[in-house]
C-alpha cells in the first residue's frame, strides 16, 4: 500500500470512529459538571445514563452519533451530585410533603427518629431504583432518651407520642435495645438524652459489636470529649452551653478529640435561626400564616407539619428563658471552630418550625457560609461527598463518576461562585429520570391537592392532649 493509500485508509478509520453511535437510555450533553472534590469546572462534558446510573462521562463533540431515548442539551448549564439533608424528621414532616425534598434537588436525606414502621416504609420507597419522586432514606427508627426525658414527654404529649421513643435506665437495658434495634434493621442509632456516661458507653459498645454507627444530642452531662471518645459518629446542632463554661485547655482538648476522631459535625444553623432566634411575633405570624413570606410553601406542608410546629411553639412557654441574642455569638464562635477540626455534613433539623422541606437545605448550605465561615466548596462538600461518607455510600453516590447513581442537580449557575445558586435549579435528575420546570411545577401541585385532601381528614390528637394539660396547669397554678 503506497503513502496516499493509506492516508486515506487511515482517514476513513477516523471518520468511522468519529460517527460510531453510542447507546444510552439518556444523555445530559454539553453539560459543565462541578467536580466536588476539587472545585473544577470541566466544561461541555456528555453524562450517559444507562439503568439509572452513569455509565460514561465524554467531552461534547457535535459529530458524536447518540441511541439515547432521551438527550437533552444542557448547554451552559452547571451540573452537581443530588444534594443531601443530614439531619431531618419525616415523621413530623408527614408523607404528603416528602417529595418536595427531591424538588429542590434534595436526593437524599439522613432521618434522625421517629415511628419506626412508616420510616421503614419509607425507606423501602426511596431506596427502590425505580423511584423518581422520593429521596434516598436512611433512618434511625425509634429515638433514645433518658427515662426523664421520656417521662416528661409523656406527661405533657400523650403516650402516644412517645411511642417513637425508648427510654433506657440500665446499661443492660442499652445493650437489649440496641439489639432489638438491628435486628428490625435501622441504619444507625439516634441518642436524644441519656441518663450518665455509663449508659452513653454501654449504647456505644452494643453498637459496636454489631458496627452499627450512632450519633445524636450530646448533653452537658454527657460531655463532648467523652461522647466522641465513645465513637459518636456525628455531633449534632451548633448549641453547646458546656463550651461556655469551657476555659480554653478544654476547649483545646475537645477540638483535638473531635480531630482526630474523625467525627462529622453538623451544626443545623437553620434549626437555631428559625426555632430560636426568630421573634415570637413573627412565629406567631408564620403559624397564622399571616408573615405574607415570599415565596409561599404553605399550601404544600402537611397537617402533620403545621402540628408539629403549633406544638413546638406551645413548648416554648415552658422552656425555661434563655437569652439566646447573647448567647448565639459565642455559640457560633465554639461551632466555628468545630467546623474547623472536623468535616461538616449540612442538616437543617427540617420538622422544627419554619423549616421548609428541601428549600431549607439551600438555607443551610448559606448559612454554613456566611455564619460558619465555610467556603462555597465546603458547603457543597457538606451535601455531597462528606454526606455520604457518613453513611457508607461514598461508591454510589456523592460524586459525577461511572457507575454511580445518577441522582443529579443542574443549576443555572455555578454555587462555587455564589452558594445561594443552590435553589437557581434548572432540573433534577433522580435515579436518572428528568424532572424539568414543568415536571417541578406539576410536582408541586400534586403535593399541594394531597395535603389539600389530608387537612379535611386529620385530627390534631397530639396538640390537643398538649393544650388540655396546658390549660390544666394554667388552672391549678392559679
Amino acid at each position: 500500500m503506497n503513502s496516499k493509500m493509506l492516508v486515506l485508509f487511515l482517514g476513513l478509520i477516523a471518520l468511522i470512529g468519529c460517527t460510531k453511535t453510542m447507546k444510552a437510555d439518556f444523555v445530559v450533553s454539553n453539560v459543565n459538571i462541578i467536580d466536588v472534590e476539587t472545585g473544577k469546572v470541566n466544561n461541555a462534558m456528555d453524562i450517559l445514563i444507562v439503568n439509572h446510573k452513569i455509565d460514561s462521562i465524554l467531552p461534547h463533540d457535535n459529530n458524536r452519533k447518540y441511541d439515547a431515548t432521551k438527550l437533552i442539551d444542557y448547554s451552559g448549564k452547571y451540573i452537581l451530585p443530588g444534594l443531601w439533608d443530614m439531619h431531618v424528621h419525616l415523621s413530623m414532616i408527614g408523607e404528603e410533603s416528602i417529595p418536595l425534598f427531591v424538588l429542590n434537588g434534595v436526593t437524599g436525606v439522613r432521618d434522625m427518629g421517629g415511628n419506626w414502621p412508616e420510616l421503614k416504609a419509607w425507606r423501602s420507597k426511596g431506596n427502590s431504583s425505580e423511584e423518581t419522586r422520593f429521596p434516598k432514606i436512611k433512618t434511625a427508627g425509634p429515638i433514645l432518651e433518658s427515662p426523664r426525658f421520656y417521662g416528661l414527654y409523656k406527661q405533657i404529649l400523650g403516650p402516644d407520642y412517645v411511642e417513637d421513643r425508648i427510654a433506657i435506665d440500665t446499661e443492660n437495658q442499652a445493650y437489649a435495645v440496641v439489639d432489638s434495634l438491628h435486628k428490625v434493621g435501622v441504619d444507625f442509632i439516634k441518642v436524644r438524652t441519656v441518663k450518665s456516661q455509663e449508659i452513653f458507653k454501654a449504647i456505644s459498645e452494643a453498637c459496636a459489636k454489631y458496627d452499627l454507627p450512632f450519633t445524636g444530642h450530646i448533653d452537658q452531662n454527657i460531655g463532648i470529649e467523652f461522647a466522641v471518645e465513645q465513637n459518636i459518629k456525628s455531633i449534632e446542632h451548633d448549641v453547646f452551653f458546656q463550651a461556655l463554661k469551657a476555659n480554653e485547655k478544654e476547649v483545646t482538648d475537645i477540638l483535638v478529640a473531635i480531630k482526630q476522631s474523625k467525627t462529622f459535625f453538623s451544626p443545623t444553623l437553620l434549626a437555631t435561626n428559625q426555632y430560636r432566634l426568630r421573634p415570637k411575633s413573627e412565629l406567631i405570624d408564620l403559624l397564622n400564616d399571616t408573615l405574607n413570606q415570599k415565596p409561599t410553601y404553605r399550601k404544600y406542608l402537611s397537617p402533620t407539619l403545621i402540628e408539629q410546629w403549633n406544638i413546638q411553639f406551645a413548648i416554648q412557654a415552658l422552656e425555661q428563658p434563655v437569652q439566646w441574642d447573647s448567647l448565639i455569638t459565642p455559640l457560633r464562635s465554639f461551632a466555628e471552630k468545630i467546623a474547623e477540626n472536623s468535616a461538616v455534613i449540612s442538616g437543617t433539623d427540617c420538622g422544627v418550625t419554619g423549616i421548609i422541606p428541601g428549600a431549607g437545605l439551600h438555607d443551610e448550605l448559606r448559612l454554613l457560609v456566611e455564619e460558619l465561615g465555610l467556603n462555597p466548596l465546603d458547603a457543597v462538600k457538606s451535601s455531597t461527598i462528606n454526606a455520604v461518607e457518613i453513611l457508607g455510600l461514598q461508591d454510589e453516590y456523592g460524586l459525577i463518576k461511572p457507575g454511580y447513581y445518577a441522582d443529579l442537580l443542574i443549576l443555572n449557575e455555578n454555587p462555587l461562585k455564589d452558594i445561594t445558586q443552590t435553589s437557581n435549579i434548572y432540573s433534577v435528575l433522580r435515579n436518572g429520570a428528568v424532572i424539568d420546570q414543568n415536571d417541578i411545577e406539576q410536582g408541586f401541585e400534586q403535593i399541594a391537592d394531597k395535603v389539600e385532601q389530608s387537612r379535611k381528614t386529620y385530627e390534631n390528637n397530639t396538640l390537643n392532649y398538649l393544650n388540655t394539660v396546658l390549660k390544666q396547669m394554667s388552672t391549678s397554678s392559679r
